[in-house]
């Protein structure tokens, strides 16, 4: 069994971060994470968090579908977690038109299939479910284990991105929304818990050259850094942080889903996943000496929540919720993946490895930053331009990040 955390290492007496996360400074009482989380939330909260304005972008998103004569409003990411299904009830009560996609891994839990199904049934809401193809996954998950790099959830995350932006290109939708948020989410994560950038296809590919069996993966649904810049910049499609827009409350929230739907929550976050309750329960902590829940509660302390004691409490205890569950986890896990107890615990006990021993999209990144950046500097400049000369700057951007996308 996983043991809880030793609070007596905190330093941070706002949050529970201390000195063996990287990155860390205090600062008078309030560590540099804290911070940053509290300018994000000011600056935030300056153009969000009131009815009024929730509402003029509901109409300015359904005025924008009446002109595409669609059928849906915007694409939706449903995970069946607590945020996205809390989103989906707002996004309802606005009045909109959500096509429902959601991404199928191959390990969503029973009860996150439950809340899903819930959901869909009470809203009347269209759902599209991808399934990816097992065999593929599988593989692309045996190569990033074999690598012990520490973000394997990188995969979910591209797969799912891909989903939702399809879904819109498809649709001819230009608004796509989900779970995310500032209240819960906007906790800074350490750089070296995650890859840096969600959208690295170049480092997905190496791992994959390195520790793949050398079949093909052109089934998965990769969705790069220039596919981003692509879906923003020709299609102008745009992210609807809906949550962002509310006072959100995780326990306000998890009551009216269980009065409404039925809703069954989970232990804690991003827990509606089989995988991923193993990798943030069992791998991290374990192979990593990395708990997940540090950010995650850190989160609810700055957004008045849940006290910091309340979430001392809390991770002190083991991120299981039960030493029968883990048991069946593991036991799950293996079979899925294809492995053996020594296979398992040969790979617990390497150490980690960096992302920087793999190829990335950074140079990719830096250039993209450079170029938005004399770009924008031209633009403001005191000089005029036609619209056509803008247009000719922006297919020449396009076109050079072009050249060195990863094919």
């Amino acid at each position: 069994m996983i043991e809880g955390i030793d609070m007596n290492m905190y330093s941070c007496k706002r949050c529970l971060m201390n000195s063996t996360v990287k990155d860390f400074e205090m600062n008078n009482g309030s560590c540099n994470y804290c911070d940053l989380y509290e300018r994000n939330q000011l600056q935030s909260s300056t153009l969000l968090l009131n009815k009024e304005s929730v509402i003029k972008v509901a109409e300015k998103i359904k005025d924008l579908s009446k002109t595409r004569k669609g059928s849906y409003d915007l694409i939706f990411g449903l995970s069946g977690g607590l945020d996205s299904c809390y989103a989906l009830h707002l996004i309802a009560e606005l009045g909109l038109r959500p096509l429902v996609v959601h991404m199928d891994n191959g390990w969503n839990s029973e009860l996150a299939q439950s809340n899903i199904e819930k959901m869909i049934d009470k809203l009347g809401f269209d759902l599209e479910t991808n399934v990816l193809d097992w065999q593929t996954y599988k593989k692309l998950q045996l190569a990033f284990l074999a690598s012990d790099v520490i973000d394997i959830e990188i995969l979910y995350d591209q797969a799912a991105t891909s989903t939702c932006y399809s879904a819109a290109k498809k649709h001819n939708v230009s608004y796509i929304s989900g779970g995310t948020n500032n209240s819960s989410e906007g906790f800074r994560m350490p750089s070296d818990w995650a890859a840096t950038n969600k959208l690295d296809v170049r480092s997905i590919k190496s791992i994959w050259e390195k520790y793949g069996d050398g079949s093909s993966i052109s089934d998965y649904p990769f969705y790069s850094t220039m596919d981003s810049i692509t879906s923003m910049s020709r299609r102008k499609i745009k992210w609807f942080s809906v949550l962002d827009y509310y006072e959100y409350n995780k326990d306000s929230a998890i009551s009216l889903l269980i009065e409404k739907y039925d809703f069954t929550p989970y232990p804690f976050k991003h827990y509606e996943s089989v995988f991923t309750r193993f990798y943030q329960g069992y791998i991290l902590p374990k192979k990593f000496q990395v708990d997940k829940r540090l950010v995650h509660l850190s989160s609810l302390i700055l957004s008045n929540q849940i006290t910091r004691k309340e979430a001392e409490q809390t991770i002190r205890r083991n991120p299981y919720p039960d030493e029968a569950l883990l048991n069946s986890d593991i036991r799950f896990f293996m079979k899925k993946i294809g492995w053996d107890e020594s296979q398992l615990e040969l790979y617990m006990q390497r150490p980690g490895r960096p992302y920087s021993d793999f190829q990335s999209e950074y140079k990719l990144i830096k250039l993209l930053f450079n170029l938005v950046t004399i770009y924008y500097r031209f633009r403001n400049s005191e000089l005029t331009l036609s619209k056509k000369s803008f247009w000719i700057i922006d297919k020449f951007i396009l076109r050079k990040f072009r050249k060195i996308r990863i094919k």
